[in-house]
């Protein structure tokens, strides 16, 4: 019957509209699936092990995170764009870039594995370790991602994520019952299932694209320059993490990071809703009224579903998951909500700025934006704990979506 009515709601709809619906409940029906996978090894994960084991495996992510810098996350843009364009030769130029990267990714870890070792703390040492011989493959061979999303093949790229989490989810879980007292397993299951998932979809794309010559030389400038832009917007996401984890401890990392939760995956609904647009993006010359109009009606529209969620249904959700050790975890994270709330158009917006190549408006919308984080966190984390970083999330946050409708409507709705 559900299948029914959504059948006739998309035969409804306009022809340019029809395919992005299409795509996009492919992409969100498997994200519900893997939103589902993440909380039930979540729900495991805070109600079996310590706040302190939790916060070290946390922290040691967030270094990868902010080590894949070295990957060129750019370049998976860059390559979205031609592969959406028909120049799929790009693909091997793409992929030669960022496992390089990866490779002096891996010696920055190889260098805090070093760095623990000598401290004595063999624990870390051994987790950095890990994540230094898979960092090639679990972060450089992401680059796959960029092909299938330019190709709009939505439907394989959501199944694998979500084999994938499946995969991560099971083996945490089973992981609990063989707890040795750190973190070392945590670690290895959540670096190494990706790495073979990368592995696998790359390798299925390089044989499908290794005698394509054809590609256009200024995207490797472009994905260059994005990269680097990047550098101050991955630094952005995890600069509360790490400051936390150094100002306070490992407890309450783990604590912020249990707020984040949610927070985090609705985010992720409208990051992917804008992956799914970016190809429609990528051949458009111009930002409408009319799509700014249909944008702004589905951020407010998500904006009072958002608020209301977090103060109505949300709290039930929060304490059937968590345990009553992280009760104060709750309001931080229905203020987070609210920080996503504000932020959902300019992700939009972004990535059709993303979609034309004008990697100078990319870098500015990045550096104002994330600047304005990482020079604040330290200090309010500092001073004020947990509830500065959160307060240094909205700063940004709202920056973000006033910058990005600046840049939207002087450089591109103009042309209209």
């Amino acid at each position: 019957m559900i299948g029914a009515l959504y059948s006739k709601l998309l035969s409804r709809l306009p022809e340019k509209y029809r395919e992005v619906l299409s795509h996009f409940s492919y992409v969100f029906t498997f994200q519900i699936g893997q939103q589902a996978l993440t909380l039930i090894s979540f729900f495991f994960i805070v109600h079996h092990l310590p706040k302190e084991v939790i916060g070290h495996y946390q922290f040691v992510l967030s270094v990868i995170a902010l080590v894949s810098i070295t990957s060129l996350s750019g370049m998976r843009g860059a390559l979205m764009q031609s592969v959406a364009r028909g120049k799929t030769g790009f693909f091997k130029i793409a992929s030669r870039y960022c496992f390089l990267g990866g490779l002096l990714g891996s010696v920055i870890l190889g260098g805090m594995s070093f760095y623990f070792f000598y401290s004595e703390d063999q624990m870390m040492a051994a987790a950095f370790l890990i994540a230094a011989v898979f960092n090639p493959v679990s972060q450089g061979l992401m680059i796959w991602k960029g092909s299938y999303t330019g190709a709009e093949r939505f439907k394989m790229l959501s199944i694998s994520n979500v084999l994938c989490t499946l995969a991560v989810s099971l083996f945490l879980v089973g992981s609990i019952f063989f707890y040795t007292g750190s973190h070392i397993v945590l670690l290895a299951i959540a670096v190494v299932i990706p790495a073979m998932q990368n592995f696998i979809m790359w390798y299925s794309d390089f044989l499908k694209y290794r005698d394509e010559v054809s590609y256009d030389e200024t995207m490797i400038g472009y994905g260059l320059k994005t990269s680097g832009y990047s550098v101050f917007q991955i630094g952005s996401q995890q600069v509360d993490r790490l400051a936390i984890y150094n100002f306070m401890s490992a407890e309450e990392l783990a604590a912020y990071n249990v707020a984040m939760r949610i927070p985090d995956a609705i985010k992720s609904i409208f990051q992917n809703l804008g992956y799914v647009i970016m190809p429609k993006f990528a051949r458009m010359r111009s930002f409408s009224l009319g799509m700014n109009k249909n944008l702004r009606l589905l951020s407010i529209t998500s904006f009072l579903v958002i608020v209301t969620f977090a103060f109505t249904i949300f709290p039930v959700i929060f304490r059937f998951i968590v345990p009553s050790t992280y009760e104060d975890s709750l309001l931080y994270a229905q203020v987070l909500l609210c920080s996503v709330a504000v932020g959902n158009h300019a992700i939009l917006q972004t990535k059709y700025i993303m979609s034309q190549g004008d990697s100078e408006s990319f870098r500015d919308l990045t550096l104002v934006s994330t600047i304005i984080k990482i020079l604040t966190v330290p200090i309010l984390v500092y001073f004020f704990g947990t509830w500065g970083a959160i307060a240094a999330v909205f700063m940004q946050r709202i920056t973000y979506a006033v910058f990005a409708s600046y840049l939207i409507h002087k450089k591109f709705r103009e042309a209209d």
